[in-house]
């Protein structure tokens, strides 16, 4: 992912030759990684040969996978690995215990596959052209990018448009001619909040060309969620993080199709979750900044802001407050009034009616793939359970949701629990918060599996195991990819929610010796 957030955008701005080179780029990757660890492992006490010694095998590999841009890219390659690798060996030798030798294999096997996916995902991500790589090759996952509806909306802005929602803009079938460069992907409609623009703008603004755009989009995406990943397997401790860590490449790699969306839904619960563990380690600023960028570009974050409030952090809140109404003046001077007032007069009500996704009900696949509650009466329609207007039904039965999970965020906040516990229970109110929108894609169950994989820290038996896999692999049915029936569609969803409920009020140890939980409120 570090090569191709490099190598596409460095290709365009050098003239270097791009068609079948992304493969080769991704394996020279690896090669750079395996030396990089070989090399600090013999040269522990001299750290400056292992540099040279790096930074030359990266340029040599990078020059003969790819040119000149190869080898900016594999440089880049090399020197992340120098930094990174001597801090993650450190934080593994704190926190982690013997291991047995099926654990070690397990986790070489795992370790393994996240390696072959992630080649896979990153020359896809690289270049789109590459045959034979990516999710979903002959679906319509293939070509779909929900990031073009972002660029698209930042190009009409900076071009004077002051409506980017108006739904006319994107047309049923083909491109517009202002999206007639993003071929052969698919355009999407813009639906953040106006704030959200100021980082397509500033992609633009730093790589012109549309696939390179795409390469640093998609793969600082992927690499984001895999900080968060193994952020949280240290931050929860050596007993709880151990499960977590194992879970996390497979986590990492099953999130892949939303990265190669090019969605940001793995960022927003990245963000949300490395914020509340800045705000538990008190720096309210840091996590203050995170959760109102989480916030201001897709508002359901703020669900966390309900359970800072229940638990009496004001100074948390205060700061998240400051920071969002930073960036929201700043998006005011980049984007204009019109936005703002198209985003509150325009696009809001057409989300709380449902209009904004009047593709709902077009066929049984999409009212198959919605995991949002809004969706309920479109399934039970469906069935021929109820002869109701489903688009009447849908924003009531979202609004009783809302209140709903207002209620599950009070009660989230005044729980006292270990790390892992509160971990848990912030991705689940983020889940909560964004299954509130009309239509809910499957990548949303990411957060509930994450959570899930941290009660697993209690599993002692296979008995337990056994149980644990089976309800796993039940809310897998539930994901877009199985394709079964509607009537399956709805009790995977029942049972998503039942799952929720139960991770948020289930009884998680209240005092973990190697972390005790921190203090309610600031005093």
């Amino acid at each position: 992912m570090v090569a191709h957030t490099i190598w596409r955008p460095a290709a365009v701005a050098l003239g270097s030759p791009v068609d079948g080179i992304a493969l080769r780029v991704s394996l020279a990757a690896v090669a750079v990684a395996v030396v990089a660890v070989a090399t600090l492992r013999a040269l522990l006490s001299r750290r400056e040969q292992a540099w040279i010694v790096v930074l030359l095998t990266s340029l040599a590999a990078g020059g003969l996978a790819g040119g000149l841009a190869g080898a900016v890219s594999l440089a880049g390659v090399g020197a992340f690995a120098l930094a990174v690798l001597p801090r993650v060996a450190a934080s593994l030798s704190a926190v982690q215990g013997a291991a047995s030798l099926a654990g070690v294999v397990a986790w070489c096997v795992v370790g393994l596959g996240c390696v072959a996916g992630s080649v896979n995902l990153a020359t896809y991500f690289g270049d789109p052209w590459t045959t034979g790589v990516g999710v979903d090759g002959d679906g319509a996952l293939y070509r779909h990018f929900c990031a073009s509806a972002y660029l698209h909306a930042a190009e009409l802005v900076q071009q004077g448009v002051g409506n980017a929602y108006d739904l006319s803009l994107v047309p049923s079938e083909g491109l517009p001619e202002s999206a007639a460069h993003m071929a052969p992907f698919e355009l999407d409609r813009y639906g953040y909040p106006p704030p959200f623009l100021l980082l397509p703008i500033a992609l633009s603004a730093v790589v012109e060309d549309f696939t390179a755009q795409r390469a640093v989009w998609t793969c600082l995406n992927a690499l984001l969620f895999a900080a968060a990943l193994w952020r949280v397997g240290l931050w929860v401790g050596p007993r709880s993080g151990r499960i977590v860590r194992w879970a996390a490449p497979v986590l990492w790699v099953m999130a892949g199709p939303v990265y190669q969306s090019g969605n940001v839904q793995m960022s927003i619960l990245a963000l949300g979750v490395l914020a509340m563990i800045a705000f538990d380690e008190r720096r309210d600023r840091l996590g203050g900044a995170l959760l109102a960028g989480a916030t201001v570009s897709k508002i359901a974050p703020g669900l966390l802001g309900v359970l800072l409030l229940a638990q009496g952090r004001w100074r948390a809140v205060a700061w998240t407050c400051v920071s969002a109404a930073l960036l929201s003046v700043l998006a005011l001077g980049v984007v204009g009034t019109e936005v703002f007032v198209a985003f509150a007069e325009y696009h809001l009500p057409r989300i709380a009616s449902g209009e904004a996704f009047d593709f709902l009900d077009d066929d049984n696949r999409n009212v198959f793939e919605n995991l949002s509650p809004f969706g309920i009466p479109f399934k039970l329609s469906a069935l021929g359970l109820v002869e109701g207007d489903p688009w009447v039904w849908g924003p009531r039965v979202a609004t009783v949701y809302a209140v709903g999970a207002f209620g599950l965020a009070i009660l989230a906040g005044r729980r006292r629990l270990d790390r892992r516990g509160h971990a848990a229970v912030w991705m689940l109110v983020l889940t909560v918060g964004a299954l509130r929108s009309p239509m809910g894609p499957g990548y949303l169950l990411a957060g509930v599996f994450w959570a899930l994989s941290l009660a697993a820290a209690e599993l002692k038996t296979p008995a337990g195991w056994g149980l644990g896999l089976l309800l796993s692999g039940l809310l897998a049915l539930t994901l877009p990819f199985f394709w079964l029936n509607l009537w399956i569609a709805l009790a995977g969803q029942a049972l998503m929610h039942s799952v929720i409920v139960w991770l948020v009020v289930r009884p998680w140890p209240v005092l973990d010796p190697e972390h005790p939980p921190h203090a309610l409120g600031d005093g």
